[in-house]
């Protein structure tokens, strides 16, 4: 009997933990209150880094009553767990066996090691996060977790990502063998990052209409997608709905599109999202500040508890039309981050956000300064750039920042090392490679 309740339990608790965000928001609040008192026991008992500070701040996790009660906790970020050995940032009941050494891109200037559970990227759970607008959309788990046909395009030819890829080189240089290899497997969904899907895709629109391949879905993650881009990439690929998902490598999937696309529907089974100001203090839907999460279950190893993605974004106040009750987070991109220029500093969060606006005219964009005079705007445009729009974007740049950008218009952006495409880009100590059939200078 033990051994069958055990089960039951297990079953009820997976029932539950999947269906969070279909119940209302006191429940949910209710099961986020609870892992969060489990998750701060086991930070403050097993966890040196955390117990240090929170006795510093005069906090103890039995103080915790309230889902609100978090904000007593202080905010981590990047920068203060790289001023702690490594011994007081991992649980001590944990053997080197159980965990390995992961490292985050740094595309934000700010690479990072840190331990995660073995194999843990690739459980059942991770998947559940990727692919869960499948499951709103009437796909089983059980088909989610044995069946789904997915390839992953990827820029590195050696992938440690599950399941079969396709290095998007092969796809540039042999269109028509990539994409016989494609329909032999026939995938339901493909999946890059948005970069990526966008070289891919305008390599496959060099092919007449009825070569290109079809997918009922495309998966994106890890960069900013405008409207323009998503619907480049959906229209090359037959029409095939594209689901964004937004997440971090250290803490994994933390919300996703629903079928409305407007916002990711947050994973509040497993994260605690928090918008607060500059002075850490929590600020209402509606309103954009920095994203601070929290991750439950995943990361026993080294938790991750009030951690600062360093990403601008805001909670919607509105129910979503799908009707789902968890919560939307809509996302601007990185806040962090000082671009200098002719004598003046500005923040990448306002740099990106005038350029986000400008996105009819640009697939892609990337802002380069190449000396502390002289800067560049490289862009792929879209069908609405005409020669005029060069002039344009420059004195928005003049009237907004006191600096015009060169404009170079491109065939495409190379993306980086780690796959992930950089938007603003200091290259005055480090030339990159531009590579583009043709462009021309706007003045």
């Amino acid at each position: 009997m033990p051994n069958f309740t055990t089960f039951v339990e297990r079953v009820v608790h997976f029932e539950l933990w999947r269906r969070i965000h279909t119940f209302p928001r006191p429940f949910a609040e209710m099961w986020q209150l609870r892992e969060l008192k489990n998750l701060a026991a086991l930070a403050y008992a097993h966890v040196p880094f955390y117990k240090k500070i929170w006795q510093e701040n005069d906090i103890h996790p039995l103080q915790i009553r309230t889902i609100s009660d978090i904000q007593k906790f202080p905010i981590t970020t990047k920068k203060i767990f790289r001023q702690v050995s490594f011994a007081d940032l991992i649980n001590d009941e944990a053997s080197v066996n159980e965990y390995t050494w992961y490292h985050t891109s740094g595309s934000a200037g700010e690479p990072f090691r840190f331990p995660t559970a073995r194999d843990d990227r690739f459980q059942y759970p991770n998947i559940f996060y990727k692919y869960r607008f499948l499951l709103w959309l009437g796909v089983t788990p059980r088909y989610l977790a044995e069946s789904l046909k997915v390839v992953h395009i990827t820029e590195n030819p050696v992938s440690s990502v599950p399941g079969p890829t396709l290095p998007w080189q092969f796809v540039r240089t042999d269109p028509e063998r990539a994409l016989q290899r494609l329909a032999e497997y026939s995938p339901e969904i493909i999946e890059a990052r948005p970069a990526v899907l966008f070289d891919v895709a305008s390599t496959v629109r060099k092919l007449r209409r009825l070569k290109r391949p079809y997918f009922r879905f495309i998966y994106s993650y890890g960069e900013m997608l405008t409207p323009e881009l998503r619907g480049f990439i959906e229209d090359t690929f037959g029409g095939g709905e594209l689901y964004d998902l937004y997440g971090l490598a250290e803490v994994g999937g933390v919300g996703v599109e629903c079928r409305e696309h407007n916002g990711f529907h947050l994973n509040e089974e497993s994260f605690v999202v928090e918008i607060v100001d500059d002075n850490g203090y929590a600020l209402q839907p509606g309103n954009f500040g920095r994203v601070i999460v929290t991750r439950f279950s995943r990361h026993y190893i080294m938790p991750f508890i009030r951690y600062d993605t360093g990403d601008t974004g805001m909670i919607m106040p509105d129910p979503c039309p799908c009707g789902l009750f968890a919560r939307r987070l809509v996302v601007q991109g990185r806040g962090g981050g000082i671009f200098s220029i002719k004598g003046k500093k500005y923040y990448h969060g306002e740099l990106r956000f005038a350029l986000g606006k400008l996105s009819s005219l640009m697939y892609r964009y990337q802002l380069v300064k190449i000396s502390d005079e002289k800067a560049e705007l490289r862009i792929v445009p879209t069908a609405e750039y005409t020669q005029n729009s060069a002039r344009h974007l420059q004195r928005i740049f003049e009237e907004g920042f006191g600096f015009e950008p060169e404009i170079k218009v491109l065939d495409t952006i190379p993306v980086a090392k780690n796959e992930k495409m950089q938007i603003i880009v200091d290259q005055s100590r480090d030339t990159l490679g531009i590579h583009g059939s043709s462009y021309f200078e706007g003045g």
